[in-house]
């Protein structure tokens, strides 16, 4: 009984003392998150280095004989300097003779200026694919407050696996 007295009155304890000390009172320990990338309005400068676009794409079938099709496009990775603001980056991907367009956009900010992976979510096809492969685009574009700026665009074989 008193070994049971003695780890609940430990514990109590330190949940007091770290209360204690990260409080408002204290403020000598600070256990929240660090502030994030929030966005706050679309508008900045950066620099941005393409350092890799892949050169293909998939299109893959379903498992168990199902007749769903998936698009995959590898990530792209970029270097990201001299943030000021938050200007956002964006990567896509177009395939004009299947009709269509996805990507993905990251919010860029000041306190992060470092390498960056951008990817863009498997994609779920609503029709079948007629032909073995298609011609696409990727294309990483800068959202500055001055306008968009096309950073790197690439043509890319999408590749139909049966």
């Amino acid at each position: 009984m008193d070994q049971t007295r003695a780890v609940v009155s430990g514990v109590i304890t330190i949940i007091v003392a770290v209360t204690l000390v990260s409080g408002p009172l204290v403020g000598a320990v600070d256990l929240t998150d660090q502030p994030g990338c929030e966005p706050s309005g679309a508008g900045g400068t950066a620099d941005i280095a393409v350092e890799s676009l892949p050169d293909e794409a998939t299109i893959t079938t379903g498992r168990f004989g199902s007749e769903t099709y998936y698009l995959s496009i590898p990530d792209a990775v970029v270097t990201v300097s001299n943030v000021s603001g938050h200007p956002l980056v964006s990567y896509r991907v177009s395939i004009p003779t299947m009709g269509r367009q996805v990507g993905t956009t990251a919010f860029l900010c000041p306190s992060v200026s470092a390498r960056q992976t951008l990817s863009i979510s498997r994609l779920t096809l609503d029709n079948p694919p007629e032909q073995s492969e298609y011609e696409a685009t990727l294309r990483v574009t800068l959202k500055e407050r001055d306008g968009d700026t096309v950073v790197r665009e690439k043509p890319i074989t999408v590749e139909v696996q049966r």
